[in-house]
């Protein structure tokens, strides 16, 4: 490759657009660009290749047989089975830029060892502390990984070292209540002009965590529609996709004002779960209060010294709330930490009878961008010679005299027949050339200049250690790289 020839060219002037140190070597590199689509140029691409080239390698070491779909789908699969012979059966396909693999099995499934094994060979041994099992819901789980660009965010427990979802539902319980005690101090009062919780506590001086939101929604499923009321704590907010998740729906939505009227007979901020006539969704948190506010289903008014599940019928125990720092860990009930990264891939396990079947997803581009964000400095990215566009960059210091500009186009010559080699026969000064050189992070530069002139020798200096050889070019073959 001549870098008189390679497109786009580099680049140092950044578009205000960029805000990570790495997104913006990327850029000046050429490797990839962004703009209506990301686009992987020639140098980019071969990266791409050689990343594809490591995962292949260790899917089908582990017999994963490679297909093409038209759109990826694992249900495709499951009716070409008709017997446990063919078990266990393991697919993989490469789709844009994702990494699909299938694995059908009885027992022993290995898809989660192989894809930390993908990840450990390609990011390197960085993964060990940047890597987390994201558990969701649907038997999933999200590979996700610390990074200067953040895109994903998920609740981690240091203690247990679990990490969830943030739209994880810790808890679910379905009440079948019968028989309610008597509460001789509930109270209804008057709370003019009290609609929002704010002006709730301001209004009789209490804390948020003293008062019970209620709110009502339209919910969606794929045959019918219903209405429910939705109960967490004032301090808190519901989670929407949590809400979903506990009743299966296809999509809800709050009611607006003039249902709450229909349902409430009363305006937006004074509904509440007393003698409402649907069922009663609660957040988990709210069980143990006592002496709660809810709304009267009244304007300006609230009822008082509230027990729940007490004092009205609830059908749904759950975890609902939008989950805040220091919320207790579903598992071990410590405090947990939000964390933010990038969304590497998925797994998904789906049982059905006597096979597990598990689809995974990898996404390329994020592989390609942290491979990148743990391998660079300040002077551009630095490839290791397994992913590498080329792996050395030949620099003539003076494309005009003859005999090294000569000298660097035999030896190009020379090592292009054994593995991909960029000699920049450009007429730049050799302060531009080293640079170009250090930001595509090849492996080694190999410079010809006055030393080969004077001596027959040329330096070859490795980009990941500063280390310099001094080597005489009649000597010099690609076994010296393998030296190293």
């Amino acid at each position: 490759m001549r870098m008189s020839e390679i497109f786009p060219r580099t680049a140092f002037n950044i578009p205000s657009v960029l805000n990570y140190e790495t997104e913006k070597l990327i850029f000046k590199s050429g490797l990839v660009r962004s703009g209506e689509t990301l686009t992987f140029y020639p140098l980019g691409a071969k990266v791409i290749d050689k990343i594809k080239d490591a995962i292949i390698n260790i899917l089908e070491t582990e017999n994963y047989l490679k297909i093409y779909q038209e759109f990826p789908s694992i249900f495709d699969i499951k009716r070409e089975i008709n017997s446990n012979k063919v078990m266990p059966l393991k697919l993989y396909l490469f789709d844009n830029f994702s990494l699909y693999f299938y694995e059908i099995t009885k027992e022993n499934e290995k898809l989660k060892d192989i894809v930390l094994e993908i990840l450990k060979r390609t990011i390197k041994e960085e993964i060990k502390d940047r890597l987390y099992l994201v558990e969701e819901n649907n038997d999933e789980i999200i590979y996700a990984v610390t990074s200067e660009k953040t895109n994903y965010t998920f609740l981690h427990c240091p203690k247990c070292l679990k990490s969830y979802s943030i739209n994880y539902v810790g808890y679910k319980e379905i009440l079948n209540q019968k028989n309610f005690g008597k509460n001789e101090n509930i109270e209804k009062v008057y709370t003019p002009g009290a609609k929002t919780i704010s002006d709730l506590c301001s209004y009789l001086k209490v804390s948020p965590e003293k008062t019970i939101k209620t709110l009502i929604y339209k919910i969606y499923f794929d045959n019918k529609e219903e209405y429910i009321a939705a109960l967490v704590k004032g301090s808190r907010n519901i989670n929407e996709e949590k809400l979903k998740r506990v009743l299966g729906a296809k999509k809800i939505q709050l009611a607006d004002e003039e249902e709450i009227k229909n349902f409430a007979n009363t305006k937006i901020g004074y509904a509440g779960p007393i003698g409402l006539n649907m069922k009663i969704v609660a957040d988990k948190d709210i069980m143990n209060m006592e002496n709660a506010i809810i709304g009267a289903n009244e304007e300006d008014f609230h009822f008082i010294n509230v027990i729940p599940a007490k004092d009205f019928k609830i059908d749904i125990v759950c975890d609902i709330k939008e989950n805040i720092e220091k919320d207790p860990c579903p598992n071990c009930f410590n405090p947990m930490e939000f964390i933010q990264g990038q969304k590497l891939g998925s797994l998904t396990y789906n049982k059905e009878e006597e096979n597990v079947f598990i689809n995974g997803q990898l996404d390329l581009s994020v592989l390609f961008y942290i491979i990148n964000e743990v391998n660079k400095d300040s002077e551009g990215l630095i490839f290791d010679r397994e992913f590498s566009p080329a792996l050395c960059y030949i620099i003539p210091i003076n494309v005009k005299n003859e005999k090294i500009f000569q000298a660097a186009e035999d030896l190009y010559d020379k090592l292009k027949k054994y593995e991909e080699v960029i000699i920049d026969d450009r007429e730049e000064s050799p302060g531009v050339k080293f640079k170009d050189a250090d930001l595509l992070g090849i492996p080694y530069k190999i410079i010809i200049g006055n030393k080969f002139v004077k001596e027959g020798k040329i330096e070859v200096k490795e980009r990941k250690t500063g280390r310099s050889f001094e080597v005489e070019l009649r000597n010099f073959n690609i076994e010296f790289f393998n030296s190293l």
